[in-house]
């Protein structure tokens, strides 16, 4: 029977080109947390996210399942994400 850890292990290995050791390395230069809204991973809950830059292949950070999807909604594109910013920032109501 295979072991967790080895099918986290050569996921990482396959799909980011990390080892379990790099991903750690990872979370922990982002002090245990999300490297968007710092929310921290708690012991025994589901692994956060690889995030990688899909052009380039190169791994950004690990997120929280909520960043992570958020980001893939908005198809990593900066134009959107700083429209979005642009449109939250707004103070006008059109009521």
């Amino acid at each position: 029977m295979k072991s967790i850890r080895f099918d986290i292990e050569k996921n990482l290995k396959a799909n980011y080109g990390i080892s379990h050791e790099e991903y750690d390395a990872i979370l922990t230069k982002q002090k245990g947390g999300c490297a968007i809204c710092a929310d921290k991973w708690i012991e025994g809950t589901k692994y956060f996210a690889v995030d990688h830059d899909h052009n380039t292949g190169l791994v950004r950070g690990i997120l929280c399942g909520s960043c992570n999807i958020a980001l893939g909604l908005l198809k990593d594109d900066k134009a959107i994400i700083i429209q979005m910013l642009t449109y939250i920032n707004k103070k006008v109501s059109i009521l």
